[in-house]
């Protein structure tokens, strides 16, 4: 099939007009996933390839960035995970290291991919962590979960707030 041409291709980090041309043959080629539940995007995301390949993906679809896979992870995930063996046999192939470009493009098309936790119980943040990253990949995750668990707790205090309120409304029409 041709969406697994794409998904094939991506691995090798191969020319950008090379999976420019698959994705004109076949536009939803890009958000399809194979028998791991993983898009072309997990594969480049996993093996690393250049962030042009990596950009062109998540604009072609950007829904990607949140599929998760069998293992619970998303793109995100496996771009953190130097350990992640994305098909049989690639357990001693080399990746290019880690960027912060790479993070950032999967961050801003879907950022709340930072703070979830793959079957294992581990975050993006944590992958890249045990993985040796970058210093500015692992403070740009932790900002964007510092972030989040910001807006978290604003939200969870504003919906008790909104309880508290119904709950004294409601006491207030019992007594009259």
């Amino acid at each position: 099939m041709m969406f697994q041409s794409l998904h094939a291709c991506v691995r090798f980090n191969p020319p950008l007009h090379l999976v420019q041309v698959l994705i004109e043959l076949l536009p939803e080629s890009t958000s399809l996933v194979d028998c791991m539940n993983q898009t072309p995007l997990h594969i480049a995301a996993g093996a690393r390839v250049d962030l042009s390949i990596i950009q062109l993906l998540v604009n072609a679809s950007p829904f990607s960035c949140s599929i998760r896979d069998v293992d619970g992870m998303t793109p995100l995930h496996l771009a953190c995970d130097s350990t992640c063996d994305i098909f049989t046999g690639d357990e001693d192939c080399t990746r290019d290291p880690l960027t912060y470009d790479v993070v950032s493009t999967l961050i801003k098309a879907y950022p709340t991919a930072v703070t979830l936790e793959d079957k294992e119980g581990t975050s993006a943040l944590e992958h890249a962590i045990l993985s040796d990253a970058p210093i500015d990949v692992v403070k740009l995750l932790q900002a964007i979960t510092g972030q989040h668990n910001q807006m978290k707790a604003q939200h969870n205090t504003m919906k008790a707030k909104q309880e508290m309120k119904i709950r004294s409304f409601a006491k207030s029409r019992r007594v009259s």
